[in-house]
């Protein structure tokens, strides 16, 4: 429950000290060219039918992250260099594969609906998680 007061109040607080930025879902009839918003790579992970069990600093967890990336960009149709799959890979950690996870949650929060997201009040009690 900290971790998610804390990521609020840390997003509404990047958007109050970054001009030209708007804090999704809250700010999104803005016009501003930066967008800020809250992402979860388990979270896609579980809308694309995808486990995040296992892919982090285990013994054999490079082969879940291969068949992770493999699976996440074959449900979505994007692609990714090279490097940047053998990187997701490689990283025990899971830090890479996090990172292209956020970047693929960001880019479908392009397409989503803010205006319906923005209306459901209880989902902005403590945010809203682009998947």
């Amino acid at each position: 429950l900290q971790l998610i007061y804390q990521t609020y109040w840390g997003i509404r607080l990047l958007g109050q000290l970054s001009s030209g930025s708007a804090v999704l879902p809250w700010e999104h009839g803005t016009n501003h060219p930066t967008r800020i918003l809250e992402t979860c790579p388990a979270v896609l992970l579980r809308n694309l039918g995808e486990s995040n069990a296992g892919y982090k600093l285990k013994h054999g967890s490079d082969a879940v992250r291969e068949a992770l990336i493999d699976a996440v960009l074959a449900k979505t149709g994007w692609t990714c260099a090279p490097e940047v799959r053998a990187a997701a890979i490689a990283d025990r950690e899971g830090d890479a594969l996090d990172a292209v996870l956020a970047g693929l949650a960001a880019w479908r929060a392009s397409a989503a609906d803010h205006t319906a997201i923005a209306s459901r009040l209880h989902l902005l009690a403590e945010g809203h998680i682009y998947a």
